[in-house]
């Protein structure tokens, strides 16, 4: 499974005066676009370390058949694998946490033409728990030699700031702090691995983590 935002997210994950207020930038408006910036960066790191989306946007998961996902994917150029076997009888989980809507299922059928799918007729779905899951009641036949024949379109994340956990927020200030204040630390040709987070965003991230979860 290969998937891709396909919408940026409308607005930041908290407002921005509360980030510069933690920043004590109030009153001082040059750098609201850099300060955005690395919102932005600490969501996407988040997820890296979590599957928790914090800002919502619009997403395309993409599969070559039915068959297909076997508990991997790929997210920005990041690889997934899941190791563990699951007795969860769904086809599809998407691994991202929250999914608050699951739009649309379309695949290439035989002869190459997209079709939709209708929900509680070819498949059925749950974003309750973890992660979304999706079970297919019917199985159409695909293109012959297609790639990306199906295309799951869905929403993911946080609807609003008062829906992210507070942990999370306090993580997210914390980045955007150490990234505001040390914007310069890498010299030329320093690995980015030199740069340790904080031992308390370390501790957060381990604590909402979901890669352990089925």
């Amino acid at each position: 499974m290969r998937i891709v935002r396909t919408q940026k997210p409308a607005g930041l994950a908290i407002g921005l005066e509360a980030v510069k207020t933690h920043l004590r930038l109030l009153g001082y408006d040059d750098e609201n676009s850099l300060v955005a910036s690395y919102v932005d960066s600490a969501c996407e790191f988040i997820f890296q370390r979590t599957w928790k989306v914090i800002q919502s946007a619009s997403y395309t998961a993409y599969l070559d058949d039915w068959n297909n996902y076997n508990g991997e994917y790929s997210y920005n150029h990041h690889y997934y694998r899941d190791y563990r076997n699951y007795k969860d009888d769904c086809d599809i989980k998407i691994k991202m946490h929250p999914v608050t809507s699951l739009d649309s299922i379309k695949y290439y059928d035989a002869d190459g033409v997209q079709q939709t799918m209708v929900d509680g007729t070819d498949y059925f779905y749950s974003i309750n728990g973890n992660f979304a899951r999706i079970k297919f009641l019917e199985k159409p036949t695909l293109q012959d030699n297609r790639y990306d024949a199906i295309e799951i379109a869905f929403t993911a994340g946080y609807s609003n700031q008062f829906d992210i956990p507070d942990d999370l927020i306090h993580c997210l200030k914390i980045l955007v702090a150490d990234a505001f204040n040390n914007r310069n630390s890498q010299t030329a040709g320093m690995s980015v691995n030199e740069n340790k987070i904080p031992q308390s965003v370390d501790m957060i991230l381990a604590n909402n983590s979901l890669k352990d979860f089925g």
